[in-house]
């Protein structure tokens, strides 16, 4: 799930796959951590553009459920949603409608309006109302998606920022450029700031990975900037901060890693002292 949230979905798919068989091992193909663990996987392939693997995965779990008659739970309200988004990304809007209605029912019933997956059905819902042109129905759920994120999960979290862009792309599609601008000002603020704090904990190649993640919206970016030129200072500080980036990470992993070593370095006479220690006495 760390490698999916970052976007590296190769280094996902390997461990996700192992869970799978590991709890179909250890607790059947009816057990909902299984079901849990073919959702996952799904995600992952529909992710990466394999959508015949993912449908047939978000299928099958779907399919132990119905056969449980379980559906009034978070887990097949997920694989409802996540089949929904896989239709979408397919552009069969039909389909992934009503999926992705029973799915904001059923996390309504069971986790209530006050909850992250009720805020992601009417986030995702509100995606489809958009991509139809139906941005008036839109709106509001992406407004109350946002409410929702901001109370339960705060403003620094990437959930947050998605709603942000969002708003920021519909406002922008409806030529109402205020709106538009200030969603996506914020979203590019709390953007930077977490790139900049996944230094401390991600590896080079894993930065790298990480920052394509923001390049929809830098693209985006460009675009509002090309039609209102009054934001294209900020899209010129966004293009060094993303170029120069990287190098900086880069730079601070080497000066860390330098320092672990040093400190080993002189911590060494120490350690053999204790070993000798330890062995003789």
């Amino acid at each position: 799930a760390f490698y999916w949230s970052i976007g590296d979905y190769q280094a996902a798919e390997p461990i996700f796959l192992e869970a799978k068989i590991a709890f179909g091992n250890l607790f059947g193909k009816e057990n909902i951590n299984y079901v849990w663990a073919l959702n996952d996987l799904a995600t992952i392939y529909r992710e990466m553009g394999r959508y015949k693997t993912s449908e047939r995965l978000y299928l099958e779990a779907k399919s132990i459920c119905d056969k449980k008659n379980d559906r009034e739970n978070r887990a097949y309200g997920f694989i409802l949603e996540n089949l929904a988004a896989l239709y979408y990304k397919m552009e069969q809007y039909e389909v992934a409608e009503p999926l992705y209605l029973e799915a904001k029912s059923i996390r309504k019933k069971v986790l209530g309006i006050e909850h992250p997956d009720y805020a992601w059905s009417l986030s995702d819902l509100g995606l489809l109302y958009w991509k139809t042109g139906r941005n008036k129905e839109a709106e509001p759920l992406f407004l109350e998606a946002l409410s929702i994120r901001e109370k339960i999960i705060g403003k620094r979290h990437p959930e947050y920022v998605t709603s942000l862009l969002n708003l920021a792309y519909l406002y922008y599609e409806m030529k109402r450029p205020g709106p538009a601008s200030l969603f996506f000002q914020e979203a590019n603020d709390i953007n930077k700031n977490l790139l900049s704090q996944s230094c401390s904990y991600l590896s080079e190649r894993e930065l790298s990975v990480y920052k394509k993640t923001f390049s929809m919206s830098l693209a985006f970016y460009f675009s509002f900037a090309k039609n209102y030129p009054a934001f294209s200072s900020a899209c010129y500080d966004n293009a060094l901060f993303y170029k120069g980036f990287l190098l900086m990470s880069v730079s601070q992993i080497q000066k860390l890693a330098l320092t672990d070593l040093l400190r080993c370095i002189f911590q060494l006479p120490a350690i053999i002292f204790f070993l000798i220690y330890f062995f003789l006495f």
